[in-house]
């Protein structure tokens, strides 16, 4: 279990916008909490509510990242994605050491 990640990240930001990422960082406020969605309008939104978040636009399916997260959370978008095996694999080789993939 994570206790105090450094770095979380909310993949589809949520209906709010940036509603499940606004929880994420509510729960861990010391960590760095970013947004992913692949809709313009959801990312200008939640960028204008939640400032002192960051949010990224991207498309889940192409997504990549350098640097590992201690929370990758996801509430509704892996539904949309098709090779599941695939995308966990790969979203497992995002994860710090002892991160969690919760969804």
């Amino acid at each position: 279990m994570v206790d105090a990640p450094s770095r979380c990240m909310d993949l589809g930001c949520g209906p709010g916008p940036g509603n499940s990422a606004e929880l994420v960082a509510a729960r861990f406020p010391e960590a760095v909490t970013e947004g992913l969605d692949s809709s313009p309008d959801m990312i200008q939104k939640a960028r204008k509510r939640l400032p002192r978040l960051q949010f990224v636009l991207a498309d889940l399916e192409t997504w990549s990242n350098a640097q590992p997260y201690d929370l990758i959370f996801a509430n509704a978008v892996l539904q949309w994605i098709p090779d599941h095996a695939g995308l966990f694999a790969r979203l497992a080789r995002y994860l710090a050491p002892s991160g969690i993939l919760a969804v």
